[in-house]
């Protein structure tokens, strides 16, 4: 099994949506088009389905979070650069 094919691969279904949609209606065969070997195939096809989901849900949950912060400081930022502080 290709350590590293599959850890790009499982973050790519922790992130992108449709993706994750794919695998979920076809996991095998997803997964062999992403190029992964058997092994990692097999694998993957026996997935924790709701723990996949739960876990995209909270890292989405996470950058929306992350994001806002960012963007919240940046305007702060700019309003304190606007009056001069």
């Amino acid at each position: 099994m290709n350590a590293a094919a599959l850890e790009v691969f499982l973050a790519r279904l922790y992130t992108d949506e449709p993706l994750r949609a794919a695998f979920l209606a076809e996991p095998a065969g997803v997964a062999r088009r992403a190029g992964l070997d058997e092994d990692a195939v097999q694998a993957l096809a026996r997935i924790d389905r709701d723990g996949l989901r739960l876990a995209a849900d909270s890292y989405a949950a996470k950058r929306a979070a992350h994001s806002g912060k960012r963007r919240g400081s940046g305007l702060l930022r700019q309003l304190r650069n606007l009056l001069g502080r």
